[in-house]
């Protein structure tokens, strides 16, 4: 069972070129990578992070976990605690799972990938695919 979690932070153009090996030790980044790393060796789930920038409905430091179509606010230590907490029960599919501090998401995501440093395609196409939808 695999899981991808998309963590909103910053703005793509200020990414570094390797997110998120490149973001400060004690950045918020860093600390939900070590959480997805150690929630990964204990349920021996795939775990993938990809960054989005924050919207309206997705604030700094929200983190959306996929498939599971649920929200964690990762911005303070408690919520970084109810990501932890979340990731480290192993998931059983088609079993649902009532834990504080998730919020369910009812609504599509349209991933576009804007980090100009990465790949100067991406940073060119992705802010006018934004634009336009």
């Amino acid at each position: 069972i695999a899981r991808h979690l998309c963590m909103a932070w910053g703005k793509a153009e200020e990414w570094p070129p390797q997110v998120p090996d490149d973001f400060p030790a004690e950045s918020l980044p860093k600390k939900v990578e070590a959480i997805v790393a150690e929630a990964g060796k204990a349920t021996g789930e795939k775990l993938r992070v990809t960054y989005i920038e924050a919207s309206k409905s997705v604030k700094e430091g929200d983190v959306l976990v996929f498939p599971d179509y649920v929200k964690v606010s990762a911005q303070s230590a408690a919520g970084l605690g109810a990501l932890k907490n979340y990731l480290s029960k192993k998931r059983v599919p088609g079993q649902q799972r009532c834990i504080e501090d998730v919020e369910d998401l009812d609504t599509g995501f349209l991933l576009v990938c804007a980090h100009t440093s990465r790949d100067a395609r991406c940073g060119f196409c992705g802010p006018k695919l934004v634009e336009a939808f």
